[in-house]
């Protein structure tokens, strides 16, 4: 079942308590469909038995940036500003449509405006224009390859700390650590020597008998 609202259906934008309340514990979602100031289409879709705290919910609507240099990346992502900054009622998938961006795997990141620094969130796909990804809380997030996870509050020359597609595809891939390989390098070099005085010491006995 499905309770469908765009955000012309509540003044303000502001969802009230009520309806959080009528599907809350129950497997009905609650769809809330608009545009932003832009004219990108997005749905934000809660389901009753994620709802944890159904109070009145203030403007989430999105709004989309891009332009000019943004520090976190040190280039141009797609930002994604909530209006309403903390925890929503529950889980909620967040989805946008006819975004501007090519086919893809990148990644979300959330902004960490206390720490001032870019967090790790999740792998997203983009296809056909269409993004999908789960919050359950509402700030400045954005889109992008990359971004710097170190603080920005630290040396701005010290860009050692990123966090990349690349990174996130290798997580999963098994790597040996370099101290590893030369332990078993030495260790290997060591079995050969021992094996190798053993046997000269045998041929130098053998040919002690001999004579």
């Amino acid at each position: 079942m499905v309770a469908a609202y765009s955000a012309a259906d509540f003044e303000g934008g502001v969802v009230p308590k009520s309806v959080f309340e009528s599907i809350q514990g129950e497997n009905v979602n609650l769809e809330l469909e608009a545009k932003t100031e832009d004219g990108i289409r997005y749905k934000i879709t809660f389901n009753g038995q994620d709802i944890v705290n159904p109070w009145t919910l203030i403007p989430i609507y999105p709004l989309l940036r891009r332009g000019g240099v943004y520090p976190p990346v040190g280039g141009e992502p797609l930002i994604i500003h909530f209006e309403h900054e903390g925890e929503m009622p529950g889980q909620a998938m967040i989805e946008f449509f006819g975004l501007d961006l090519p086919d893809q795997q990148t990644l979300l990141f959330y902004y960490n405006d206390v720490e001032m620094k870019a967090e790790y969130r999740q792998k997203i796909t983009i296809a056909d224009g269409e993004t999908r990804f789960i919050l359950d809380h509402c700030s400045d997030y954005f889109i992008a390859e990359r971004a710097k996870s170190k603080s920005l509050l630290a040396d701005e020359a010290d860009n050692t700390g990123v966090e990349s597609i690349e990174q996130e595809e290798a997580d999963g891939e098994f790597v040996i650590p370099l101290y590893v390989v030369i332990c078993a390098a030495i260790i290997l070099a060591m079995m050969i020597g021992v094996i190798v005085v053993d046997v000269l010491r045998r041929r130098k006995t053998k040919a002690a008998k001999n004579l």
